[in-house]
Parts: C-alpha cells; structure tokens; sequence
C-alpha cells in the first residue's frame, strides 16, 4: 500500500449515475449464526448439487455458537421466517425483483434434521443454466456483509480499466457508510481491508489501493483511495483459471473439454481476452456455447465476428448509417435504433416500427396474448430475436439491418445498408 500526493481525484474509470448496482437487503436482521448457516448451505448446494440434506443435532451447533437458552429448534424457525430481497438487471430501465427464503422447510426425527434448500435459493448456486449467475448473486450472496458486497460491485465494474481513482467521501456514500469512520485509520482497519481480503478469492485480477493525499505535507488529510488493476502473475494462474471457468460451466454441454481448451489458451492470451469472449460468447451463442466459444477465443469475435458480417454486407450494399457504442440495455440499444430508421427517413419502415413498439408497450405485460404479433417479422426481429440471440439481421426488398448487442463485454454495433 503506498501513498500518492496529488491535487486532484479523477474518476474517469466510473459512473455512478450509470452502473447497476445490485442490491440485497434483508426482511429480518441477519445475526452472525445466520451467516454462517447460510453459508455452509451455499457450500452444501456447490460441492453436492442437492437441494435437500440431513444433518444431525450436534453437527449444526459445531456450525453456530448459539446463545445461552437458544436451540436448535428455536434458531431453524427463526431462520425459516427471514427473507431475502434482492434487486438486480442489467440497466435501471430494466431491473428485476427477487424475494427469497433460503430454506423452504425442515423436518426433525429424533436428533436428525432433514432440510430442504427454497428452489430459488438453490438454482443462484447450483449447475443448472440460469441467469442467475450472470448478475453474479452467487458471488454477492456468499458474502458477510452489505460493505463487501457494495465493493465488490464497485471493483468488477472497472476490471477492464487500469485504475479507479475515487474521493473518500464518495467511496463511504457508495459503501453506505457515509456518516461513519471519520478518521481514516478505523475507516481502513475496519473497513476497507477486510472487505477486499473477503473479495479477494472472487475477482478476476489482483487490486492494490493507495491514499491520495491533500498536500505533500505528511500529516496531509486523506481524500481519497486510488484503485490499481494489477494484472495476475502466473502463481496465480489456477486461481484465475477456476474464476474463468465459473463464468461458462453452468451453460457448458461439456464442461471438462471447455476447461480444458482454455487452460491451452491461457498461455496464449490475457486474462482480458479470454474473460471478453467468454463473455461475448454467453450472449451469442444460442444455447449451443461450447462449439461457439472454441471459435470466439480462436477468432477474437468480440472484436472481429460484427465487424466481418458489415465486411460482407457492405460489398454488396450502400451505407446508409453505422453506430458502435456501449449500452448496457438492450431496451436502449433497440430504442437508438429505432430513432436512427426515423432520423434517416426510412418512412415505411419507421411507421411499421412504431406501431410494432406500440404494440409491445400494450402486450408487454400479458394483459393480451401477442402471440399474431409473433407472426410479423418486424416484431419478431426486433423483439423476439433480438432478445433471445442479443443479434438480429432484418432485410426486406430495400434494406438490410444488421445489430449486435454486447452489453459490457464491448461496444455494440448497429448498421443499415441500402440494397
């Protein structure tokens, strides 16, 4: 850890009036034993893949310290009763709402308990295919607190970055903590380094923070933390590996011939390359991930696989718009297309266009069925493909409409040709 004197903080790596944070509270306190209950179930649905357990009496109290005139019984009711809410997606437009027990129900026999694990509480840590793991509840919900959670979130956001520098009084209001530690030195012993030593095992590179200092002068008041992105070294590099393969194994046909192909790959490319068309590849890959990422790390296709498609298209065709930017929704990424067809005065297609989206506005929330909407292949392409693939090709007798959405993995890209 080292100090820097500067001037001025720059937070040029991080926006929080754009960054999704997912947030999970609570409906009861949860104590310490909670914590640790929840947690050996966590490690229950991982090493086993089962949902149900039993578990003896005195095996339970080797796992909390329950206080004087506190059972077992008493606890496991307790516990039963909490809930937790949590609030995740992909954009503020686009947000979901999950209210969850951990543990559905429980029978005693004799001194045995059998527990059975709620099925959504089950799924964010099992094997099957979800979404689940995509907005890494997994990861935030093995934590011990909201402090690591919330830090957590702050440092994969800027992964691809070099540095965050952040003031500390924007840090305290993002950790929630903003009328709390005034001196620095309980703010750091207390909270910032145990946080990043429980997040540590969960992050994709090494982080290293150093205080940014008011004035040369050394008893200067601190003003803020610089975050480092140090790239792993190689002792690390199994570490790095298993983190790389949690984030395709829950979609993997065949997990040990993906492992095995990026554990070859991992000398040839950087951590960054890999974690991107890992990424790209979940987004793309239409339920059959394995062939398909094999090509991305092989092609790069997070830079290369759009870009090719327009190559070919454009041959043939007359440019008439083209847009590579980040969204990190695919409601706005459709939205900007949309007003790009109505700014080019592509009236046919723009008045078909509006009615389309009209009409998904009304059938959005299944107040009528859209199943004849289905059948029209604007409302498919723009809708039903597009949200199912992150990838459309629309064309018709006078235009084709080509459109990638990446999400955070890179720019997307939209073009349209004229034929």
């Amino acid at each position: 850890m080292r100090d820097i004197k500067e001037n001025k903080i720059s937070n040029n790596f991080f926006n929080f009036s754009t960054f999704f944070n997912t947030e999970i509270l609570f409906t009861k306190r949860f104590s310490k034993n909670d914590i640790l209950f929840k947690q050996f179930l966590i490690k229950h649905i991982v090493t086993t893949d089962e949902k149900k357990l039993e578990i003896k009496e005195n095996e339970i109290k080797k796992i909390i310290s329950l206080p004087h005139g506190e059972t077992v019984d008493s606890f496991l009711s307790k516990f039963c009763s909490k809930r937790i809410v949590i609030y995740y997606g992909k954009s503020k437009l686009n947000p979901y709402e999950l209210s969850l027990s951990i543990v559905a129900s429980y029978l005693k026999i004799e001194d045995r308990y059998k527990i059975k694990i709620s099925d959504d509480f089950y799924k964010i840590f099992n094997s099957e295919k979800n979404d689940f793991k995509l907005f890494y509840l997994n990861i935030l919900l093995s934590f011990s607190n909201t402090i690591s959670r919330n830090l957590f979130n702050l440092l994969k956001s800027i992964s691809n970055e070099a540095f965050l520098e952040i003031s500390l009084e924007e840090l305290k209001n993002y950790l929630n903590i903003e009328e709390s530690y005034d001196r620095f030195f309980d703010f750091e012993h207390k909270i910032l380094v145990p946080a990043l030593k429980e997040i540590e095992e969960f992050l994709l590179y090494k982080v290293e923070y150093s205080k940014i200092k008011e004035s040369n002068s050394k008893n200067s008041k601190i003003k803020g933390i610089r975050f480092d992105i140090i790239q792993t070294a190689d002792n690390n590099r199994e570490k790095n590996l298993t983190l790389l393969f949690e984030l395709f194994n829950p979609f993997a046909k065949n997990e040990k011939l993906l492992q095995e192909f990026i554990t070859k790959q991992s000398f040839l490319y950087s951590f960054n390359y890999l974690k991107r068309n890992i990424e790209y590849s979940l987004l793309h890959s239409c339920k059959n991930l394995d062939s398909f990422l094999i090509e991305a790390i092989e092609k790069d296709y997070v830079n290369t696989r759009f870009k090719n498609k327009f190559k070919d298209f454009s041959k043939q065709y007359t440019l008439i718009s083209y847009l590579n930017q980040n969204f990190t929704s695919l409601d706005d990424f459709r939205d900007n297309i949309f007003n790009e067809i109505d700014k080019k005065k592509l009236t046919e297609l723009s008045i078909l266009v509006k009615f389309m989206k009209s009409s998904f506005q009304l059938f959005k929330n299944n107040f009528l069925t859209n199943e004849t909407l289905n059948k029209n292949e604007i409302y498919k392409t723009f809708y039903t493909t597009f949200q199912e693939n992150n990838e459309f090709i629309f064309e018709n007798k006078h235009l084709l409409i080509i459109a990638e959405f990446n999400d955070t993995c890179c720019e997307s890209y939209f073009a349209i040709l004229k034929k």
